[in-house]
């Protein structure tokens, strides 16, 4: 059969997918059915010789199989450490500052855990004020309290994805004169290396930028910069991958077949550069994928064989699970999706829009249609991971990509250049202006292209979930059989579908109440908003702040009220952004654009059908309960909870942003997760 790698990469991902969103009992349940529908297809002769059914269950079945064994081998016996506090020697194996915070963060491993029955080798993290003064791989003792850092894939923002299944707090340590060996810290040196000069060259925000669009680390890159690349739908680009080794490693390869190199020279310099590259970037989950299609591509230029991208594909996106908690960072998905959009969509795009004037077919003309197909086929592909993620896409992303994707190419080869060519001024001083204009120019773009109104449109809403499930499943089901004749039918029973369905719920969701939790630094802010209407409440931090701005201008909102609960510049800065009615404040008014400003502790206010509003502050913390419909929601010190009737849970959430749905039929939840941790 064709693709066998598409078939098990896939089936096995989908199935990973699937597991980290169920409890434990539920891949049980799924290791057993996915092993009886292997039987069943082995036993009916047609089945058999098809082979895609066979495959994709014995796929589906050996990753439940890892997934159980990664989950009691590995998950639970350092779950066990959650809230224990011991004794433990460790290095460090990665560094990280966060620029909105602040806080410096360290990735470590432990060598042993002065703890019974403990796991003794792991990875964990931990958080400082300050930046510690230790080198990579030098042995450190101290005393580390542990806690979990999720209960499951998803909720762990990437961290289980990288192996990382506890949170530490450093209590105290000491530095021993000890060195762990590995070529990994040369590596380090190398990237910090790397920073230190970018950082030393470059304006701020633009050297954020480009060591992003270098090595993807996007610790430079102030919040602001990050939400008007997320709002401009160019966010992918800071994140390394295909893109980036086809620029890097492609031209590589490209000069030195120019030089005259012979292929089997060329390509394992190739091979080894992009090795490097990817230890480079840290083996994030999106440069690993892409790494591996680069690979395959070079290595098979030495049989003079075209490889199968869609096979190629498959090929990465197995290797990647055999960690089978890679599938819950939102950022490899939305990496492997996007190439799945260019692999498959964009080709039947291309054979439907052919050329015929001949300004059609001038080389521009080529380019931009291209270009488009391109990103609609991407938009297409990861439209299920953005409504999964986001809650909103990017509408105007569609086209930018057409110019930023060049921009960002030329900013890469001319920051790469100025990197090694650094000793050299007259070439250093020609590259660096290259690399900062195209740079400035991004920035520029992203900034003025987020300020507009129809940039993002909101996606999250059920009924677009349940639209897109359905056409999965139908595209699915047609992958599996085989049967591209189907693919046209399938198309237009999937667009009546999603027409039938976002027309029942637009009816049954008329009068529904949103809530939305978005989790932050230190607390939890909340908008609470209808088809007109919206409450701010809490707003404290960069990412709150832009949450909240998103929520409004993509609804189409007026802002009937923002509660600032610790007088927050940030809650100040959105009275200057939107039309806001009343503002309420406890504390300094200065700085706020809103005509009726209340300064109370206390107050009671019904502002809208269905939403009644109660707030005091007693002088420390900000207590708010709000009503909708028969629920009650309550805010206190900054911490939300909800209580009453149709309620799913009561709990802290602090973790990720959540999505209330409340009506008179009931209330549903659903989480959003960011690619950005």
């Amino acid at each position: 059969m064709k693709r066998v790698f598409a078939h098990i990469g896939f089936s096995f991902a989908i199935t990973l997918i699937v597991l980290n969103v169920f409890s434990i009992d539920a891949a049980f349940v799924i290791l057993g059915v996915t092993g009886a529908a292997f039987a069943v297809s082995m036993i009916f002769d047609k089945l058999r010789k098809g082979a895609s059914i066979p495959l994709c269950a014995a796929s589906a079945f050996l990753a439940c199989v890892l997934f159980l064994s990664v989950y009691y081998g590995t998950f639970i016996p350092q779950s066990k450490l959650d809230g224990k506090t011991a004794n433990a020697e460790f290095y460090i194996i990665d560094f990280n500052e966060n620029a909105e915070s602040g806080r410096f963060y360290y990735t470590v491993k432990t060598i042993s855990v002065d703890l019974d029955g403990a796991p003794q080798s792991f990875k964990t993290e931990f958080s400082s004020d300050e930046r510690l003064s230790v080198d990579y791989y030098l042995l450190i003792k101290g005393e580390l309290t542990f806690h979990l850092s999720a209960e499951n894939g998803f909720d762990s923002y990437g961290d289980f994805g990288e192996g990382i299944f506890l949170s530490s707090k450093l209590n105290f340590y000491q530095i021993t004169n000890e060195t762990i060996s590995s070529p990994n810290k040369y590596v380090l040196h190398i990237r910090d290396s790397i920073k230190a000069f970018i950082e030393r060259e470059f304006d701020r925000d633009r050297d954020g930028l480009i060591l992003a669009l270098l090595i993807g680390d996007k610790t430079l890159l102030s919040g602001e910069v990050k939400n008007n690349f997320i709002v401009s739908g160019t966010s992918h680009i800071m994140a390394v991958s295909g893109l980036h080794l086809a620029v890097l490693s492609g031209s590589l390869y490209w000069l030195l077949k120019k030089m005259r190199t012979p292929k089997v020279p060329a390509v394992m310099i190739s091979v080894i550069s992009t090795c490097f590259y990817m230890a480079l970037c840290g083996f994030s989950k999106s440069i690993t994928r892409a790494g591996i299609m680069m690979l395959i591509l070079l290595l098979g230029k030495l049989f003079d064989e075209k490889s199968d991208s869609l096979n190629s594909l498959g090929l990465a996106v197995f290797i990647i699970c055999l960690n089978p908690f890679a599938v819950t960072d939102s950022g490899a998905l939305l990496t492997v999706t996007a190439v799945l959009g260019l692999i498959t969509v964009n080709k039947e795009l291309v054979k439907l829009f052919k050329p015929k004037s001949k300004l059609a077919k001038s080389k521009l003309a080529k380019y931009t249609v291209s270009a488009l197909l391109a990103s609609v086929s991407v938009f297409i592909t990861t439209l299920p991971v953005l409504y999964a993620t986001f809650g909103y896409v990017s509408v105007i992303g569609v086209f930018l990509n057409i110019v930023m994707i060049p921009i960002a190419q030329f900013t890469m080869i001319t920051a790469f250049l100025a990197t090694a060519f650094q000793w050299l001024a007259p070439l250093l001083f020609v590259f660096k202006m290259f690399a900062g204009g195209g740079a400035g120019a991004m920035l520029f773009i992203t900034e003025k292209c987020a300020q507009l109104p129809f940039a993002l449109r909101n996606i999250s809403t059920p009924a677009i979930g349940l639209a897109i499930a359905a056409a999965l499943l139908l595209f699915g089901i047609v992958f599996i059989i085989g049967k591209k004749n189907l693919l046209k039918p399938c198309a237009a029973i999937s667009l009546v579908l999603a027409v039938a369905i976002l027309s029942v719920s637009a009816a049954m969701e008329y009068n529904s109440v949103f809530v939305r939790e978005i989790g932050g630094y230190y607390t939890t802010a909340v908008v609470v908003y209808d088809r007109n209407n919206a409450v701010i409440i809490g707003v404290n931090d960069y990412q709150q702040y832009s949450t909240a701005k998103i929520i409004v201008k993509t609804n189409g909102l007026n802002v009937s009220m923002i509660i600032d609960t610790s007088s927050s510049d940030y809650s100040k800065r959105l009275t200057r952004e939107l039309d806001v009615l009343n503002y309420v404040t406890d504390g300094d008014a200065q700085g706020i654009n809103c005509s009726n400003i209340v300064k109370t502790s206390d107050f009671t206010v019904d502002l809208w059908q269905s939403l009644n509003v109660k707030y005091y502050h007693d002088g420390r913390n900000a207590h708010i309960t709000f009503k909708v419909y028969n629920n009650v929601f309550r805010i206190n010190g900054g911490k939300m909870f909800e209580s009453g009737e149709g309620v799913i849970n009561t709990r802290y959430l602090y973790e990720h942003d959540v999505l209330y749905t409340v009506n008179e039929y009931g209330i549903s939840e659903r989480r959003l997760n960011l690619w950005l941790k």
